[in-house]
């Protein structure tokens, strides 16, 4: 026979076992005390069984009451009061095998009846406990932000320098990669960016009285940009205002009118010589060549043999009549450019009437909105409306528009520097397309014929702040010759591609310039330009190490926690202190001396982090960085 059994106690784990006879299809629940397994006999009894079955179960019986005890006092051990209540329940006899639970350990039983439920009668192995968190005392405190212990010196000089307002020229920050220099120009440039007086907004104008001329203009800070928008509206508006003007009726009768008036002028001067020709038998006959005056007879042109066969003095009459004539004649044709001069500016002014009429109103508003803006929105309506005018006396039709696309100027507004609201602090602009035109800006023209400003870093950092790295500079030595133009004569101008031949005007540059550059590449940057050292006043060194006493095990280990912290990695435990202090000091060449290479103790997290991860370990552990170490240096180059 094989039984199992099914119980309630009160033990730690919760177990529950049950007997049950698998040949005869029944079982009987027992427990501990002797009520329950007389209930068993007479159920065996009444089914037949043996005394010897009996007495089989009773001893099996006693065992596993047996087997309860140690948990009994295990339980007792844990929680005094649960033990305790089950000594009460025993010791008056009841006959419920229910336990009442403490709601601090009923939680635990659930979870411990949930795991093992039915269990053989023989003896289990005990669990392995699992293992234990270590509690955030066990970790690693990060570090306060702030400079290395070794950079302070430098830290602080710069941040001097950039919060002082007043201070002139460009700063060389010298140091390794690493070193923590582009980490301290950031961290300081963000904490003084707001001590530099905000920058003025720079527009540029097509003019159209110039040509392909570009004028800069200054506006308050923040203003450059809604400015720029605005007259771009008020410019499309006008063209739309203008574009109906000419449409309308009253614009097209009164270039009729004008016309009308000049040709009556001239018609009525050409008729009185032409009736006073024929009152002398003169004919005034118009040619493609001009005006013809010929001898008349009777209504007809006399032809030019018959008019010789006259007798001499009737030819030299009409010779005389004719001579009179031509100098009226002439007269009048000498006095046709000035009425066509005249004819023509009349027919302008109409039209510079009309452009008026449509770009004054438009600009108006503008003009309200930024008052202290009134020598740009002058020139913007002064160039409007000469474009404007100009347009109406095209062709219409597709001849205008093609004309227009070719050679008429067009009225542009292009934003060199603008700041996008009145709060923004001074720039601060990393360079990374160090070319000339990655610096100085391009000019050129757009699939629409229309010209297109691109800014460079100077421009958008003019005012503020520009960060270039040396590397950059010494792979390409025209970007270094257009900043140090720049630097020297205190102006910017953008290139002009393309082709295009245009008159820019240059900007004011009172940008600050900030190298970050090691030993090797500003070296290369002296082999291009040997004086380059005289655009930097002010050079700052962050070092490579510094000496083992600078730098204790805590400390350190602190600023490891405060770069796996900030690279999101799990958090360092305390006993991985010594072994991360051991890896930077086997990188710094020298046993007296503590590497600050914060990209290679970043990989070295990371790779740890990696080791912990494969673990399943919630922290970064000493041999997690051991094994990230020995790693690191079979992969480092030589």
């Amino acid at each position: 026979m094989k039984f199992f059994w099914r119980a309630k106690t009160d033990d730690a784990q919760g177990a529950a076992l049950k007997r049950q006879d698998d040949s005869a299809g029944s079982g009987a629940e027992t427990s501990g005390d002797t009520r329950q397994s007389a209930a068993s006999q007479s159920a065996a009894k009444e089914k037949g069984e043996d005394k010897a079955g009996t007495a089989t179960a009773a001893n099996e019986n006693t065992d596993v009451n047996a087997a309860s005890a140690p948990a009994r006092a295990e339980s007792h051990d844990g929680d005094g009061s649960v033990a305790a209540s089950v000594q009460g329940q025993t010791a008056a006899g009841s006959e419920s095998n229910v336990v009442a639970l403490q709601p601090a350990r009923l939680s635990e039983r659930i979870a411990a009846a949930a795991v093992k439920t039915v269990a053989t009668l023989t003896a289990s192995e005990p669990s392995a406990a699992p293992p234990a968190l270590a509690s955030q005392a066990d970790t690693l405190t990060p570090r306060a932000a702030g400079p290395l212990p070794g950079q302070e010196a430098a830290y602080d000089h710069l941040g001097r320098l950039l919060g002082n307002p007043n201070f002139s020229g460009n700063i060389l920050v010298l140091g390794p990669a690493g070193s923590g220099r582009r980490t301290a120009v950031k961290t300081q440039l963000e904490r003084h960016r707001g001590a530099l007086p905000r920058p003025q907004d720079w527009l540029y104008i097509v003019s159209a009285a110039d040509g392909r001329r570009l004028r800069s203009f200054a506006m308050p800070h923040g203003q450059g940009a809604m400015l720029a928008r605005e007259a771009k509206a008020a410019i499309s508006k006008a063209k739309a205002n203008h574009d109906r003007l000419i449409a309308s009726d009253e614009f097209r009768l009164g270039l009729e009118i004008i016309d009308e008036e000049f040709r009556h002028k001239t018609g009525k001067t050409l008729d009185s010589l032409k009736r006073r020709a024929e009152e002398q038998n003169i004919a005034l006959v118009k040619t493609p060549d001009g005006f013809v005056l010929a001898p008349m007879h009777e209504g007809k042109v006399v032809r030019n043999d018959v008019f010789r066969a006259l007798p001499e003095q009737l030819q030299r009459d009409v010779e005389a009549k004719i001579a009179g004539l031509e100098g009226e004649l002439k007269a009048f044709i000498d006095a046709l450019p000035g009425d066509d001069t005249q004819q023509a500016e009349r027919v302008a002014s109409f039209n510079r009437d009309a452009a008026v009429r449509a770009v004054k109103p438009q600009l108006e508003t503008v003009r309200l909105a930024f008052n202290e803006c009134g020598d740009f929105i002058d020139e913007l309506q002064a160039s409007l409306i000469a474009v404007t005018a100009a347009s109406s006396q095209l062709p219409a039709g597709g001849d205008r528009t093609r004309i227009a696309a070719a050679g008429a100027p067009q009225v542009q507004v292009l934003a060199v520097q603008t700041a996008m609201d009145f709060s923004q602090p001074a720039p601060v602009v990393m360079a990374h397309d160090v070319t000339p035109a990655g610096l100085l800006g391009e000019l050129g023209i757009d699939a629409a014929g229309q010209l297109a400003l691109s800014p460079g870093a100077m421009a958008q950092a003019n005012g503020g702040y520009l960060i270039v790295e040396a590397w950059r500079l010494a792979a390409n030595p025209s970007a270094w010759c257009a900043l140090s133009a720049g630097l020297a004569t205190g102006e910017l101008r953008p290139l002009a591609r393309g082709g295009l031949l245009a008159d820019i005007d240059p900007l004011p540059f009172s940008g600050r310039l900030i190298v970050i550059a090691d030993e090797v590449s500003f070296d290369k940057l002296l082999a291009i330009d040997p004086g380059a050292r005289r655009h930097f006043p002010h050079v700052l060194r962050f070092r490579a190490s510094v000496p083992r006493s600078a730098f204790d095990v805590a400390g350190y280990a602190s600023f490891a926690a405060r770069i796996a912290a900030q690279a999101g990695l799990r958090p360092i435990a305390a006993n991985a202190a010594d072994a991360l202090y051991r890896a930077a000091t086997s990188g710094a060449g020298a046993g007296d001396r503590l590497t600050l290479d914060t990209h290679a103790l970043a990989n070295l997290l990371m790779e740890a982090d990696f080791e912990a991860a494969a673990s399943q370990n919630p922290h970064i552990s000493a041999q997690d960085v051991e094994a990230a170490s020995k790693r690191a240096a079979e992969a480092r180059l030589p």
